[in-house]
């Protein structure tokens, strides 16, 4: 794109946690958003103050509108399909024409293969197959979908006002049909299945999920074999779907397949509401919302024209949230077709003593694996590497469930000043959902405790990701740690109505399950009720 002074060196690894370079984000604020549509939403990347890196410096950061210009420039003349009117359908054409053809055969040719370098090649195609995927979503997400719904916010505050800008935006990008809602939607007909079988029911309710599919495979019940079928074709579409990005663990369709089970008991063991009445209310809600902001612009001065203006942008804001959301579950895809040859060259590794189980491959970098597998290495070398695989398997152990600081300068760990302690009377956060509740919290740091969450209940998690938001029809509202009004949790919490707040920091250490607080999806706030334990 043109853009001077970015660096090359992108990841970095820390404490088995990977931290992206703000250096390159400071420089992308600086060519691509201009200063008046630089809200919080944006900020939140950026620790407080005014350093170098600070949310008030990069909030005053210049605006280089000639680099800009001259990006778009180049984009339409080496990439025009980066342009905003183009990207989300090249990406469509892309995964229609191109991925899931791909895919297919992946699946085929890893069954056939057995020779390690044959694998090596698979793994390294199937990486080249996603360098269209990587191209078109450098676009996408960071450039049309954050742009587009930053300008959408601006001119709601400049149209009508701040305070109604937060009531009314989550509204007007809510009703979107992408793979996230899809997969949610699926879930939710399983979970129907279930509670039209009292013997179904009887087995979610009081079996373990480990025990689940078994029980379900071997008992000859008409109800059990049709709900079998249905969850055939589920897995078949959305088992690569899993509770986190990591590798390491296994997907919705691994056998015992305990995440997905664990979900669908949540669902089952006490009142949810129907997904068909959550629709037809948040419909209702969406058409007057979107009546209301289209009087409310048409009315003012040049308002046909402000409209014309307002709505073009505002289509385009919901698509490329679809296209967020799509393009993961692409990623989703090939996550698990990379773990799925990795675990077969694990098994390899495995039998020749250089890993103890197939599982520690993911401790291995890929240019090791590969080197192993060409047998590159001396003995001497093999040993080392093994000794090492334990160590970093050790590490990720002891790392794997904390939350790490948000930042991180050289080895020098840090978060931004705590605002807030379990005594404070208000928590202010990023509304990202409309609406207003007052529950007990749930505080869930590890997905296999989904099944505890009751209905009602307002979720408390460091962030969310697809893989947990099924259970978000029955929950009462949300609040998380990270995250803005584009974050996974957010766009879910908006398609069930319910209320959320993202961005309070070290909100799942200062809350405990079973405190009561009232919490405001309108204006972001969270407000403690009492301190009172649940039994």
């Amino acid at each position: 794109m043109g853009y001077k002074r970015m660096d090359t060196e992108l990841l970095k690894l820390y404490n088995a946690h990977v931290y992206f370079n703000l250096n390159v984000i400071k420089r992308k604020v600086e060519n691509e958003i201009p200063k008046f549509i630089r809200n919080e939403d944006v900020l939140n990347y950026f620790p407080e103050g005014s350093g170098p890196y600070g949310k008030i410096t990069t909030k005053n950061l210049p605006f280089h509108i000639i680099s800009r210009i001259v990006a778009e420039l180049r984009i339409s003349s080496y990439d025009p399909n980066g342009s905003i009117s183009k990207t989300a359908e090249a990406y469509e054409n892309w995964n229609q024409e191109s991925f899931i053809p791909y895919c297919k055969k992946f699946e085929n040719q890893l069954q056939e293969i057995g020779e390690l370098k044959d694998l090596i090649s698979l793994v390294e195609d199937l990486d080249r197959i996603m360098i269209a995927h990587f191209r078109l979503v450098r676009y996408g997400i960071p450039v049309h979908n954050i742009g587009m719904n930053l300008l959408v916010q601006y001119l709601l505050t400049r149209f009508i006002s701040k305070e109604e800008c937060y009531q009314l935006y989550p509204f007007l990008i809510s009703g979107l049909k992408n793979k996230l809602t899809e997969t949610n939607d699926k879930i939710h007909n399983l979970a129907s299945l279930i509670n039209k079988s009292q013997a179904l029911k009887s087995l979610f309710t009081n079996q373990d999920s480990s025990e689940i599919y078994n029980t379900l495979s071997t008992k000859n019940d008409p109800s059990f074999q049709n709900f079998l079928s249905e969850f055939e074709i589920f897995l078949n579409e959305h088992g690569v779907r899993g509770f986190t990005r990591e590798i390491y663990y296994p997907r919705w369709k691994e056998p015992p397949m305990n995440n997905v089970f664990d979900i669908l008991k949540s669902l089952v063991i006490d009142k949810w509401e129907e997904l068909d009445t959550i629709k037809a209310i948040n419909f209702k809600k969406r058409k007057r919302t979107a009546l209301i902001v289209e009087k409310k612009i048409r009315s003012q001065r040049f308002g046909i024209l402000k409209w014309k203006i307002f709505s073009a942008i505002l289509k385009n804001s919901k698509k490329y949230i679809s296209f967020r959301e799509n393009q993961r579950f692409n990623l989703d895809k090939w996550i698990t077709m990379n773990r799925n040859a990795y675990l077969k060259i694990g098994k390899n590794f495995t039998k020749r003593g250089i890993i103890p189980d197939e599982n520690k491959i993911f401790f291995l970098r890929k240019h090791e694996i590969k080197k192993l597998a060409l047998d590159k290495y001396t003995s001497q070398e093999i040993q080392q590497i093994s000794s090492e695989v334990i160590k970093r398997y050790e590490d990720f152990k002891i790392y794997e469930n904390k939350i790490p600081p948000k930042f991180l300068l050289g080895s020098r760990e840090f978060d931004d000043e705590l605002k807030y302690n379990e005594k404070s009377p208000i928590f202010n956060g990023l509304p990202a959902s409309q609406g207003i509740t007052t529950a007990p919290i749930r505080i869930l740091h590890d997905i296999n405790l989904i099944s505890t969450v009751r209905s009602g209940e307002i979720l408390v998690v460091p962030q969310t990701d697809p893989g947990w938001t099924p259970v978000f029809s029955k929950i009462g509202g949300l609040i998380t740690e990270t995250g803005g009004i584009l974050s996974h949790g957010a766009v879910v919490s908006r398609e069930y109505g319910i209320p959320a707040v993202t961005n309070i920091t070290n909100a799942s250490k200062i809350f405990k399950t079973g405190q009561i607080v009232k919490i405001n999806g309108y204006n972001g706030t969270v407000i403690p009720q009492n301190l009172k334990e649940r039994d």
